[in-house]
């Protein structure tokens, strides 16, 4: 999907409704000044806002919406022809390096800058007594979002169970199992914190309520799996689903949980009192797999009904829009709060994981037997034989049409008596 703007008019279609054609779309180099930019504000709005400055502290939250309105016009704009030339860099494939690539690129933000200008300086104007209203309302997005994470999560795996179930067989219930499974999370969580936790074997350092703290953490994530496969039974008990599928879905979103978890445990003030560079690519990651699956939630679902404006190189700029609300309601919510990055994003975290564990059992329910043909079952015997109801519906048709014969005979011979 990296091309001209005539080839992006048709937007994201077949293949590239998937998340690697979106990702073709974000990696390209005529909109990589878009995401330098974003970075480059996002991180200065939240320095200023953060120390205050000329009283920046508000007014933040309406820079941030404001760039976030421009990207929206923007994103409706793209696969226009005029939209191609005012917002995408040109490079004629000679790449990134060169001076007039990165003029190209300076000039694609001219409109951008335009626009939010105008917003920021009519909406303080004119609105100044509600800024601290605005910045309270950016701030609480973030918790929407810290939610959205977990549902966005919770229906991609439920779909990813639903896709690659082909037969029904039975899950792997019991006390046993669930052992297997609190082990399994122990051990993938321990060499993670030996890296982060002790500096790859650092111990020297390390104050016994370090290693009391890091053995509640696993106890803590041991307890989190016990009581998703505990919720989970009954879902899981259903002779309507691949039951291995479902184990596995909801060991993955267990997983999920206790890595938000490990997250925010991090963030303590005994184990960190500054950000560290490890965490900021983590935020980043996140933020960006955030992006990535509303947009493409988006792209797919507005396709179906015809609707292209989600699709394409539009799709890029709707991801930057989203960036701008992302990393305002964190920059608000610290500023508000008086807190640090490192209480927002663990408070994030936590609210995350504790959304994933009550959702799991509805993604759980969610999966069915993805299949067009008969399909075998297996009973907890491990036998296995045809569905009786694909029996009957093989039979039932021929019944009928033995019945419409009869039917129609008498009429036949009657016609031969008559004549």
């Amino acid at each position: 999907m990296v091309g001209p703007p005539e080839g992006m008019e048709g937007g994201i279609g077949g293949n590239e409704r998937s998340v690697t054609g979106l990702l073709k779309s974000f990696a390209s180099p005529s909109t990589l000044p878009h995401f330098l930019a974003m970075m480059i504000i996002t991180g200065l709005l939240y320095v200023m806002m953060k120390v205050d400055i000329f009283g920046i502290q508000e007014r933040g939250a309406v820079i941030f919406l404001s760039l976030s309105l421009s990207y929206c016009i923007a994103a409706i704009f793209a696969p226009s022809k005029i939209g191609g030339i005012l917002l995408r860099v040109d490079h004629q494939s000679r790449g990134v390096i060169g001076k007039s690539y990165w003029k190209k690129g300076a000039a694609t933000l001219f409109p951008i800058v335009c626009i939010s200008a105008i917003v920021s300086f009519v909406t303080i104007s004119q609105a100044e007594e509600w800024l601290g209203r605005i910045a309270i309302a950016l701030g609480m997005i973030f918790v929407l979002m810290s939610i959205f994470q977990a549902i966005t999560l919770a229906i991609g795996l439920s779909t990813y169970g639903t896709r690659v179930s082909k037969k029904i067989r039975p899950s792997r219930i019991g006390f046993g199992y669930s052992a297997l499974r609190i082990v399994a999370i122990l051990v993938l969580f321990c060499p993670i914190i030996w890296w982060f936790g002790y500096d790859a074997g650092d111990y020297a350092n390390i104050s016994t309520s370090e290693h009391l703290a890091w053995a509640l953490f696993l106890i803590l994530i041991g307890s989190i799996m016990g009581i998703v496969d505990r919720i989970t039974s009954t879902s899981r008990k259903s002779t309507e689903i691949d039951g291995v599928i479902a184990d596995r879905v909801a060991f993955l979103l267990s997983l999920t949980a206790c890595w938000h978890v490990f997250s925010a445990w991090r963030r303590m003030p005994f184990f960190s009192n500054e950000v560290t560079p490890s965490m900021i690519v983590e935020e980043g990651l996140l933020m960006a797999i955030t992006i990535l699956l509303a947009v493409w939630s988006m792209a797919n679902k507005n396709s179906k009904k015809g609707v292209k404006i989600f699709q394409g190189q539009s799709a890029v700029f709707w991801g930057i829009s989203f960036g701008y609300v992302y990393a305002g309601s964190i920059s608000s919510l610290s500023a508000l709060s008086k807190g640090s990055l490192l209480t927002t994003t663990a408070f994030g975290h936590i609210l995350t994981a504790l959304v994933i564990v009550g959702i799991t059992p509805i993604a759980v329910f969610r999966i069915r037997v993805n299949a067009t043909k008969d399909f075998e079952t297996f009973g907890s015997d491990g036998s296995n034989g045809m569905m009786e109801e694909a029996a009957i519906s093989e039979i039932v048709p021929q019944n009928n049409e033995i019945s419409l014969e009869m039917e129609t005979v008498p009429d036949e011979d009657t016609i031969e008596l008559i004549d």
